[in-house]
Formats: structure tokens, sequence, C-alpha cells
């Protein structure tokens, strides 16, 4: 699929746990996910990521003891500009939680809350 097709459309699913292994056990055997392969996150621990059919769907993690919800998926949208969707969020009552960050790879990311709570994510592709 090429970028101009997937701007908008959900492209990463990340879970925080408090066991990634366990939880990749459960998807494992339930919908039939496949290991994708590890990062290295340093004092966070390990960032598994999972897909189908050779695809990378997703990531999963421990989630740290100071990270202030329950085990939670948070879906990641693709953008084509990180920047001017944060400040969209920000003039349309929404919040950013987290970024916009740079992550392995280059691409960018940022944590939001939409006006009525919910959570979501943004995720621009390297330049």
């Amino acid at each position: 699929m090429s970028e101009p097709e997937i701007r908008g459309q959900f492209v990463w699913h990340e879970l925080a746990t408090a066991d990634h292994a366990t939880a990749f056990s459960f998807y494992n055997a339930v919908v039939g996910w496949e290991d994708a392969g590890t990062h290295d996150m340093g004092p966070m621990g390990l960032y598994r990521m999972f897909g189908r059919n050779g695809h990378t769907l997703g990531g999963m993690f421990n989630k740290p003891a100071e990270m202030p919800a329950p085990s939670h998926w948070l879906d990641y949208v693709r953008v084509a500009n990180i920047t001017a969707s944060v400040d969209a969020v920000k003039a349309h009552g929404g919040q950013v939680l987290h970024g916009p960050a740079e992550v392995p790879g280059g691409d960018w990311i940022a944590q939001c809350l939409d006006p009525q709570g919910a959570a979501f994510a943004l995720h621009q592709r390297k330049a």
C-alpha cells in the first residue's frame, strides 16, 4: 500500500501490559500473531513486536510502574506532518501527552487524548 493510501488509517497497535511475554502467548494462541522481533529500550526493557504473514502490526512492552494507567492498547494513526497534526489536536480541544518524539528508525510519534478523553497516537514516517 502506498503512503498516500494509508494516511489517516490506524497503522500501529501498541500494548502496555504487566507481562508482555504472557500477553504475546495469549494473542498468539487466540489470533495467531507471530513474533516479529524485539527492540531493547534500555532501562524500559524490551519492546516485542508482533505481526502476521511477515507484516508487523504493532508492539507490546511491560508498562512501567510510573505509567498512570492500567494495561491498555494504544492505536497509532498515520499523518503526513506530525507538527501540524499536534497543532490541530490542541486547536480542537485535544491534549498532547507525549511528543512529538522521534523513535528508532527516524519516524515521529505523539500520544494524545481527544476532547472526550480517549487516548490515541499519531505516527509520521521519517522524511
